[in-house]
């Protein structure tokens, strides 16, 4: 049986982005501390994450102003011939927003654009907007080898030689 997850409510949002910025505020004290150096690999993948989950956050809050899914029924059709349906994979989807800071930033710079963007969401949550609005599709197709059946029934061509025998 499959649970329910419950109701996006503004309060919820709220309370995510209040934790994700307690978790900047404490990850900014210990990017300053003198021995942050000797962590540096960790300290790049938290901030990644961190960074990843700020992103879900302010999408959160697109999906909460965008409304209800408008309800469409789409009858799903087999993939023409030559062709096979393929499911795409969202995993980029949240780079169209342009939150992070650049990679050659420093960990203060990169937390404190989070930080700005925990605070001012409403650039971030327009471009969210703009690419709801066009709808995501969950699957494109891509060519593939033809039919085989159509390899087959090719007529079988006589051999165009003398027999020299």
């Amino acid at each position: 049986m499959q649970q329910r997850p419950p109701p996006l409510t503004n309060d919820l949002i709220e309370a995510f982005a209040a934790s994700a910025v307690a978790w900047l505020v404490r990850l900014l004290g210990v990017v300053l501390d003198p021995n942050a150096e000797r962590r540096r690999r960790r300290l790049i993948a938290f901030v990644r994450r961190v960074e990843h989950r700020v992103e879900c956050i302010i999408f959160l809050k697109a999906l909460h102003a965008f409304g209800p899914r408008p309800r469409q029924r789409r009858i799903p059709r087999p993939a023409p011939t030559g062709f096979r349906c393929k499911r795409r994979r969202l995993r980029l989807f949240c780079k169209v927003a342009r939150i992070r800071a650049h990679r050659t930033a420093g960990f203060a710079a990169r937390i404190g654009q989070l930080l700005s963007a925990l605070a001012h969401p409403a650039r971030y949550v327009a471009r969210f907007m703009k690419h709801l609005r066009r709808g995501l599709r969950g699957s494109g197709l891509v060519p593939s080898a033809p039919p085989a059946s159509a390899l087959r029934c090719a007529p079988a061509s006589a051999a165009a030689c003398a027999d020299s025998s």
